[in-house]
């Protein structure tokens, strides 16, 4: 009977050390190149499977990333998250989780992102000829929005120009996919500053 108890006691002592590793991970501050909103969305996702212990059988490691944005996950690319993983381990914390699935959510929104850019070139580049002229870059900044608005009115020719001068790399007086690539992050910085 002595050792039945101890066997429960051993337990109920490993349970609760789980509970609490559990409510530190979630008070924890976690270091990840993701942004607040994907973490949370992946916290979600593991918490739908979340056992009594805080762990999640990789059995619904498919379902978890295609709840946090892979949509069109195939059974072979789950496969290659999993290789990651030990062969004898049949459940993964959060802290893993967010390990195996970070690698695909950035590529995900790098390819958005690029996307989005190549959108937006278009739109600056109103006569389809695959380059900005200032008169396309002036136009175009005063419709992206009220911030780039007030700017854009308010730029004089000269200012108009030294964008050009300083966005066009290859000095043929007109920006390129890939110069207005780079130029994108320095307009930002200055509408952020």
């Amino acid at each position: 009977m002595g050792a039945v108890l101890s066997c429960i006691d051993v337990n109920t002592m490993w349970r609760k050390q789980q509970e609490r590793k559990n409510q530190e991970e979630a008070t924890t501050v976690i270091e990840s190149p993701l942004n607040d909103e994907q973490i949370q969305d992946c916290k979600d996702a593991f918490s739908t499977f979340k056992d009594d212990d805080g762990f999640v059988d990789i059995e619904h490691l498919g379902t978890m990333i295609r709840a946090v944005g892979e949509k069109e996950v195939t059974d072979e690319e789950i496969e290659k998250v999993t290789e990651e993983l030990q062969p004898s381990e049949t459940k993964i914390d959060f802290t893993t989780f967010l390990q195996l699935v970070t690698p695909s959510i950035l590529e995900k929104n790098e390819t958005h992102s690029d996307r989005n850019l190549k959108q937006l070139f278009k739109e600056f580049d109103d006569d389809g000829d695959g380059y900005i002229s200032a008169g396309e870059l002036r136009k175009s900044l005063q419709k992206l929005g009220d911030n780039f608005a007030e700017v854009a009115d308010e730029l004089t020719d000269d200012d108009v120009e030294e964008i050009m001068m300083e966005a066009d790399l290859d000095g043929d007086g007109r920006i390129s996919y890939s110069e207005f690539a780079e130029m994108i992050p320095r307009l930002n910085e200055i509408m952020d500053g």
